[in-house]
């Protein structure tokens, strides 16, 4: 996988892709969002962690992934920290307290485009909620009322947040939630019915999604933060990777995750 130039040049523009792709969590992050030159922390409250995010990626960085520690301790919830930049030079005090290494994550990059109208795929309405629910749940491996609590009512009637389904005979197959800051998409809780993997249906939905969304609110560049196994899909789609974060948790979580 090549990188783009911006993330080997110019620490200044990773530093604002960063930073907005924190911004498109407040779609989200209904308990917690805070911002800073050093990073971001986004906590949606709920019961993992991959929905209770932090990320440090300049200042003094053990002084910031302490000021972090603390949140999340107050916050009750499992969590990840994220370290980028100048932040990585903060993992020993994640490692000092008691947080592992998970992975180091591809963040990826796509300017304007990628559009393209699919057939099957239109935005969620309130009343495709329970379909949703139903194919983050099977998809995830997670119970019913944790989906319920990332495709909400609430969010779909925000004007910085949108939900796509690919429908194939009037049936939904996959679903993805996109959050907009600006000019900058990301997405989040992308899901497929486990018994549709397989057939390019993320992929459609993707461009498909990108298509209406544009439609309707102009280009925008799209960023996401890729599970290695997923990069090859958003490479085929036009998106680069920039640079790589580590992620961190604490490892009762991650097994409780599991």
């Amino acid at each position: 996988m090549s990188e783009m130039p911006i993330g080997r040049s110019s620490e200044r523009e990773m530093e604002a892709l960063r930073q907005s792709f924190g911004q498109t969590t407040r779609s989200w992050a209904d308990h917690t969002f805070e911002s800073t030159d050093s990073g971001w922390v986004a906590f949606s409250g709920l019961a993992r962690p991959d929905y209770n995010l932090a990320l440090v990626h300049g200042g003094d960085a053990a002084e910031q992934v302490g000021r972090v520690i603390d949140s999340v301790t107050a916050l009750r919830r499992p969590a990840l920290v994220m370290l980028a930049g100048a932040g990585l030079s903060g993992a020993q005090t994640l490692a000092d307290a008691g947080w592992v290494s998970l992975q180091a994550m591809p963040f990826m990059h796509r300017s304007a485009g990628g559009s393209q109208p699919v057939d099957g795929v239109r935005e969620i309405t309130e009343a495709d909620l329970p379909a949703c629910q139903e194919v983050a749940s099977l998809a995830f491996g997670v119970g019913p009322e944790l989906a319920a609590a990332v495709y909400t009512a609430e969010t779909l009637r925000r004007p910085d947040a949108m939900a796509f389904g690919l429908f194939v005979d009037d049936e939904l197959v996959s679903c993805l939630l996109s959050c907009r800051a600006g000019d900058t998409v990301t997405g989040w809780a992308l899901a497929t019915h486990p018994d549709h993997r397989r057939a390019g249906h993320a992929a459609r939905l993707i461009a498909g999604g990108k298509h209406v969304e544009t439609g309707l609110h102009g280009p925008s560049q799209d960023l996401c933060l890729a599970s290695p196994a997923g990069v090859p899909l958003y490479a085929s789609l036009g998106f680069h990777t920039t640079e790589y974060w580590q992620v961190w948790s604490r490892p009762r979580w991650v097994l409780g995750a599991a």
